[in-house]
């Protein structure tokens, strides 16, 4: 299916005189959402407007990116919301819904309990209208507010050049090359003050955590530290949100892997340094709880990515009853 070019492709370049964005996202941001938050959720006002600002500010910058790094900035999240809601926008634009309005302090209230899964959901499929409104705008050339995303992709180079490529070829899968970059220097593990002892999920495997926090939680650390530890491991995560879903800290956590040669697998991509890898057809819901299970599925994998996928179930059986 061919998706919209709001999202997707380069937009026109305008005078700055001439084209603005639409102010329905800024009146969502401003108005529409802070007054659902504290009349509907019961979130404190202050709370609610600072959200909306933020959010605002996050849908500014983006729209400001050119098509291909709006692509690299949703490339993370597609494969996990092709059944978010409205079902009538393309993949690409539920994931710019996703990098603009999910990925925000909603996640803080989230976390801390004044949002549920469901008002997470109910806010995020009221926001797109507002948001392909603005994606659909031609923007006004804004160096300044591009130079956010140069910045970070010159901070994290293999990161940027792994995620440029899957979003390159999201739409046609198998595996592709590219080049990572030769000089770019290795990253330490996070310092002891970038840490935090999170909360064991009693209910399945993991940690309850923020996904918004910058900070690294104990798995996390862990599973860094084998990583360093043992050259071209292989790590699976669900999806890549469970690296972060702050761009910046995703960035930095998927450089680090991709340095130390890693593997990454997720439900339906395998990342490399200098090789990508994903499923072809229809993409397969992530699951969480039991991420092991959508791995049983080898339709639309190339032999790599089904040779990996072998060897993490493999690696992860559970022992067979004498």
């Amino acid at each position: 299916m061919a998706e919209r070019e709001s999202v997707t492709s380069d937009e026109s370049a305008v005078d700055q005189t001439q084209a603005t964005a639409p102010d329905s996202m800024r009146q969502w941001c401003t108005t529409t959402l802070p007054t659902l938050l504290n009349t509907e959720y019961g979130v404190p006002d202050t709370t609610a407007h600072q959200a909306g600002a933020a959010i605002w500010a996050q849908a500014d910058a983006f729209a400001a990116a050119d098509g291909r790094t709006r692509r690299t900035l949703c490339a993370p999240f597609v494969e996990e919301v092709f059944d978010h809601t409205p079902a009538e926008l393309s993949r690409w634009e539920k994931a710019a819904v996703t990098v603009i309005v999910r990925n925000s302090p909603l996640e803080d209230l989230h976390y801390q309990g004044q949002l549920s899964t469901e008002a997470i959901q109910h806010i995020t499929t009221l926001a797109a209208a507002a948001v392909t409104d603005l994606l659909g705008t031609p923007q006004p050339w804004r160096p300044l507010a591009r130079l956010r995303w140069r910045l970070l992709a010159a901070r994290y180079p293999r990161a940027w050049a792994c995620l440029s490529c899957l979003a390159d070829h999201l739409d046609s899968g198998g595996g592709w090359r590219y080049r990572p970059p030769r000089r770019a220097h290795r990253p330490a593990l996070p310092g002891p003050r970038e840490r935090y002892e999170a909360p064991e999920d009693v209910n399945r495997s993991g940690v309850v955590r923020n996904g918004m926090d910058p900070r690294y939680h104990q798995n996390m650390i862990n599973l860094m530290r084998h990583a360093a530890a043992h050259q071209s491991s292989l790590e699976h995560f669900s999806a890549l949100s469970r690296l972060s879903r702050s761009t910046p800290t995703m960035l930095r956590t998927l450089e680090f892997f991709l340095a130390h040669d890693t593997h990454l697998l997720t439900t339906n991509y395998l990342l490399t340094n200098g090789e990508v890898h994903i499923r072809q057809g229809k993409l397969v819901k992530p699951e969480s709880w039991n991420p092991r299970q959508a791995l049983d599925d080898p339709e639309g994998l190339s032999p790599t990515h089904a040779a990996f996928a072998a060897r993490y179930r493999q690696a992860t059986a559970p022992p067979s009853v004498p």
